[in-house]
């Protein structure tokens, strides 16, 4: 299994947010929409599927492989989703630099080692750009961000050993000073609503809190770098 690193160290628009439906019914706890600036909310989210469903089924209903930790699920429009992301060029997109000061404001705001734009294809999470990641991609069933982009709101996991999807992950285990323990995570959508990647950060240390105006921000990087790729992906078929 692959380490994750070996370097450690909303603000919303007027525009409606997309509706994104997952494969399977969690438990969601959404934190008064007053505590965070210009309305934006926040998902912590709990609860696993319901007694009888499996824990994670691909696109076609095939069963994946079960692993130690459970296993993200896939977006109802998942299909949709991916034709969006194999119509970017991704590696145009990761030599251009464009989204090198996200991840340093990301960073420097939220006050963790570790930041990244990522887009997610069928197998895996690819960076376009990173803070304190030493590899380009991370395999989709380790990803915490296969979970975020389940959701329109911003994923905020404060300790992932207290959160039963992701305690048993790889990138949760190990080495007190390698493995994730705080994930935030805000979605990166086409305009029709398709989740391509996210802004994200990510911590070896827990929080006992999130705070409010550094997640705002965060959603703001997110909504940013969704009309940075959307226009890069217009411009590829108006050439």
């Amino acid at each position: 299994m692959p380490r994750l690193h070996q370097t450690l160290f909303p603000v919303q628009t007027q525009a409606p947010l997309p509706r994104v439906r997952c494969s399977y019914l969690q438990q969601l706890r959404t934190l008064p929409s007053h505590w965070y600036p210009s309305s934006a909310r926040v998902h912590f989210l709990r609860g696993l599927p319901l007694a009888g469903e499996s824990a994670v089924h691909g696109p076609h209903g095939t069963e994946i492989s079960p692993n130690p930790w459970l296993e993200p699920p896939f977006p109802e429009d998942e299909q949709e989703r991916l034709a969006a992301v194999r119509k970017l060029n991704t590696r145009d997109l990761s030599l251009s630099g464009k989204f090198d000061m996200f991840c340093e404001v990301a960073a420097k705001t939220m006050k963790c080692p570790i930041s990244y734009v990522s887009l997610m294809d069928d197998k895996q999470l690819l960076l376009l750009a990173s803070v304190g990641m030493a590899h380009t991609t991370l395999p989709r069933e380790l990803s915490f961000c296969a979970h975020t982009i389940c959701h329109t709101m911003v994923l905020v996991v404060l300790d992932t050993q207290n959160d039963e999807r992701f305690r048993e992950n790889h990138m949760a285990m190990g080495d007190k000073a390698k493995k994730i323990r705080y994930y935030v995570g805000a979605s990166i959508f086409t305009r029709d609503g398709h989740a391509l990647g996210t802004v994200a950060v990510m911590d070896t240390k827990p929080r006992r809190k999130a705070d409010q105006e550094h997640i705002g921000v965060l959603q703001h990087l997110g909504f940013l770098a969704s009309g940075m790729i959307t226009r890069s992906a217009e411009s590829i078929y108006e050439g």
